[in-house]
């Protein structure tokens, strides 16, 4: 099997749940020696990089920014085809392709695919929002459409997606990385907070499309009221904001939202208690490990693959009732689900938490559980072949 994987980011460039996706499942398609070109945006210059089975196209005509898309989108198009031809593809997978993504290029990947007589599938990784983005998932000629929770497919089938069209498969978690046992010292060394505080964790980018706050998205301000509330009454409490450094197009929004976050911090009298810090994909098992407790308070979430990372690597997880995110959480016995923008119900919980140190322990340890046996990437990237396999064989 030779696939080709199109996506305007990659782990190279960003570190997104998109980017951990394609990380995750390279590595595992990497090891079973599978064939994978991974057609993605460059910022630079024009490159071809070969990994072991993986080879990355990196191409400035998949960098949006200030471009003529219209005519950059041929020049996918050719690309595409040129590249099917040559490598013998079998089937192409076009990553979150109506998201942030121009019109003209996400028909560019479907006619390359009908043009070479490749069968094409649109992995959604979020809900879409505009009647544009819609469309393209509804009425362009994917011959599948994998959802990465049922709440995705869902909201693609009430769109009007056939439902034979439809498959979910999560997004895999690589349980031998994400894992208990790394112990607190790498990450309180970093960020200057001793053994003996409490230290609650959120993890998520702070910027991207400029269509929406990503800080409101993941409910950031939320989680600094309900963190303000118990600075009064518990005094060994620290709130790490762990990010990814973005794109360089993204730069001066991250820069912007970096400084929001100690603005919302001071307004709440938290600031000398909250930290904003990046790390790197290959240190976030450590950032989990370092922490007592998982917090994301999103608006909307398509997965949340960041709850089952920390939960893979034995903490606790609160989220919010909304998205995917039940689909991981087991309320009550790995983690909490609260109603999003509600700082008090959040506060209680975090709380909960705070004063129940075996608690947390039992349900983190839960939690693992859990993950190895839903999200392995083992199971997870068998599922993906068979369905990339079925479409080849019907092809």
């Amino acid at each position: 099997m030779k696939i080709c994987i199109v996506s305007l980011f990659s782990p190279q460039t960003s570190v997104g749940g998109l980017e951990r996706y394609l990380d995750t499942i390279m590595e595992e398609f990497n090891k079973r020696n599978i064939e994978v070109h991974l057609v993605t945006a460059s910022y630079l210059k024009d490159e071809i990089e070969k990994i072991g089975s993986i080879t990355f196209h990196k191409l400035k005509i998949l960098n949006t920014t200030d471009k003529n898309t219209n005519k950059e989108a041929k020049k996918l198009f050719y690309y595409l085809k040129k590249l099917i031809k040559k490598e013998k593809i079998d089937v192409i997978s076009a990553e979150n392709f109506y998201r942030g993504v121009p019109a003209s290029y996400a028909f560019a990947v479907n006619l390359a695919s009908m043009e070479m007589k490749v069968p094409i599938v649109l992995r959604m990784h979020g809900h879409f929002k505009q009647e544009l983005e819609k469309a393209l998932v509804k009425d362009l000629f994917w011959n599948k459409i994998i959802s990465v929770s049922k709440n995705i497919s869902n909201h693609a089938y009430e769109a009007g997606v056939k439902v034979t069209k439809l498959s979910t498969i999560y997004p895999p978690v690589n349980t031998g990385l994400f894992r208990p046992g790394l112990g607190k010292e790498w990450l309180r060394s970093r960020i200057n907070v001793n053994n003996n505080e409490i230290l609650i964790l959120h993890a998520s980018r702070i910027t991207g499309s400029k269509r929406h706050s990503y800080l409101e998205s993941k409910g950031i301000p939320t989680l600094i009221e309900a963190f303000s509330s118990l600075n009064q009454n518990y005094k060994n409490l620290k709130l790490l904001i762990a990010t990814a450094l973005p794109p360089p197009t993204w730069q001066k929004d991250y820069d912007e939202a970096y400084k929001k976050i100690y603005e919302i911090a001071e307004l709440n009298g938290v600031k000398d208690k909250i930290i904003v810090k990046d790390f790197k994909l290959n240190e976030m098992p450590h950032v989990y490990n370092g922490a007592d407790i998982f917090v994301m308070a999103s608006q909307i979430e398509s997965f949340g693959l960041v709850y089952a990372e920390a939960l893979s690597c034995g903490i606790p997880a609160i989220g919010t009732s909304v998205g995917g995110i039940p689909e991981i959480i087991d309320n009550g016995k790995t983690g909490y689900l609260v109603e999003p923008n509600n700082p008090v119900e959040l506060a209680r919980k975090m709380e909960f938490f705070i004063n129940n140190e075996e608690k947390r322990k039992k349900m983190g340890w839960l939690g693992r559980q859990v993950i190895e046996k839903r999200f392995s990437i083992k199971k997870i990237t068998d599922k993906l072949i068979g369905n990339f396999n079925s479409l080849i064989n019907k092809n």
